[in-house]
């Protein structure tokens, strides 16, 4: 919608919520917002993470053009083959049909 927003402030202020361990957060095309913003979230070992807790965390700390318009909960963060965190490779998964743990608009 015309806003610049970053992934990675996304992912710090997902990281804050109790029992989130990683997160990473990627813009898809949208046809009538230019894009919208996806966010993968892994559990800490032990933490039961429900994406309701974490919609509802975000809205305190980001503003309403910031927060994710997805959620999914996954069980790592996609890597390429060096290891690395690979934002794309989660784009590619959301495209083929990862399911939403919820919509969070």
């Amino acid at each position: 919608g015309g806003n610049k927003v970053t992934p990675q402030e996304i992912e710090r202020a997902a990281c804050e919520c109790p029992g989130v361990a990683g997160a990473m957060a990627a813009g898809l095309p949208d046809p009538v917002m230019g894009q919208r913003i996806h966010l993968m979230v892994v559990a800490a070992p032990g933490a039961a993470l429900d994406a309701g807790s974490l919609v509802r965390f975000l809205r305190g700390r980001l503003e309403r053009f910031k927060q994710p318009d997805y959620i999914y909960l996954g069980d790592g963060l996609p890597t390429g083959r060096t290891g690395k965190l690979d934002r794309r490779r989660l784009q590619e998964m959301i495209v083929e049909g990862m399911p939403a743990a919820s919509a969070a608009s």
